[in-house]
């Protein structure tokens, strides 16, 4: 291996280190474990080596060992992760746990003295209990495949022979766990693909508007409210216009293809993502104190 290829390989290691740490603190707090990351990341691998090689349900037998060449992953591993699905909704049912242990910790009828979570009947006729927890907020996993996974991952113990109590606290900071991910899955995606899109866009082809922009000097508090003030209005204005616009060509489409006319170029479903972020003093590449920073306006 080069030694511009060995430096391009730590960037991007460096580079993914970086991205998964906000995930993984989002993790650490949702009770997902390393292992349960670990299996993503290897379906991950083996789903894009998979479109990669350009295979189908057809040829993947005939593809294993090369995505496993390519990918690292064990040949015999690799047929469980093409199938496994990556529906945010089911995999490995995360959402639904995250569900009920966080009703069972924020839930008053769950809650004892100081707002610690109650040990649970599994099944009672009467009052609360761990299968009216699942069925009232599981999102339709059944109590036994709930009790069977929270215990397996050790999110909940058994203390007697019908009664459970939770042992992993987290908090859930959005009203909903499952838009949680939802949103931070498309947020990602999305922000990814087109990162990959202009990283491997040919000379003549058009790449997707990917820009940052940052405060070369450092602002008071009072300055930054202004300006968050003033980038939200101007962002607004963005949105509207982009909604406007869009929705008033986009119909006229609709129109024609509901006369049976023929677009004669394939559609595209454009959107536009806007984040904010602040830097600390020393990530901030407009410092001047910071010296390890090489960035440019």
């Amino acid at each position: 291996m080069s030694s511009e290829a060995a430096d391009y390989r730590v960037a991007l290691l460096a580079a993914f280190a970086d991205l998964l740490m906000p995930l993984v603190r989002i993790c650490l707090e949702a009770g997902v474990s390393s292992e349960d990351v670990e299996k993503t990341v290897q379906q991950a691998f083996v789903r894009s080596a998979y479109g990669h090689l350009e295979a189908n349900e057809e040829t993947a037998t005939q593809v294993i060992g090369q995505i496993a060449a390519i990918t690292g992953v064990s040949s015999a591993d690799i047929p469980a992760l093409l199938k496994a699905s990556t529906n945010v909704d089911d995999a490995g049912n995360q959402p639904a746990l995250m569900s009920i242990l966080s009703a069972w910790e924020k839930r008053a009828e769950y809650q004892g003295a100081y707002g610690v979570p109650l040990d649970l009947p599994i099944r009672s006729s009467e009052g609360v209990s761990f299968t009216k927890l699942v069925e009232d907020h599981g999102l339709g996993i059944s109590c036994d495949d709930a009790l069977a996974k929270l215990e397996s991952r050790k999110r909940i113990q058994k203390i007697e022979e019908d009664t459970v109590r939770h042992v992993w606290n987290f908090v859930v900071h959005e009203a909903s766990a499952v838009d949680f991910a939802r949103h931070i899955r498309r947020a990602f995606v999305r922000l990814g693909n087109t990162i990959s899109h202009n990283f491997n866009a040919g000379e003549n082809d058009r790449k997707r508007l990917e820009q940052v922009q940052y405060s070369d000097v450092g602002l008071t508090r009072g300055q930054y409210e202004e300006f968050e003030q003033r980038f939200r209005e101007k962002i607004e204005e963005l949105f509207k216009w982009s909604d406007s616009w869009t929705g008033s060509v986009g119909r006229e489409n609709e129109i024609r293809k509901a006369r049976g006319e023929n677009l004669l170029e394939a559609e595209i479903w454009p959107g536009i993502g806007v984040y904010q972020f602040n830097d600390s003093p020393e990530e901030a590449p407009g410092n001047p104190y910071n010296k390890s920073s090489k960035a440019k306006k």
